[in-house]
């Protein structure tokens, strides 16, 4: 979704395949300060919280599996 301060988002990855889940931004936007429509690449069994800190920035906290 299009980022906005202060929004919050839960992303979770269950393939079973162990496949890498490619995240991509909003156009023009971006994921923890990579340049404009770069991806977020997620390992397969893994979280992560996104906050929106602005209109086109998403910064993010990642969880492992315990």
């Amino acid at each position: 979704p299009v980022a906005s301060a202060g929004r919050v988002i839960l992303l979770k990855t269950a393939d079973a395949a162990n496949a890498i889940l490619n995240v991509y931004p909003q156009v023009n936007s971006s994921i923890n300060a990579v340049a404009a429509n770069g991806t977020l690449a997620m390992a397969a069994k893994t979280s992560a919280v996104f906050f929106g800190t602005s209109s086109t920035n998403w910064v993010t906290i990642p969880f492992l599996p315990s």
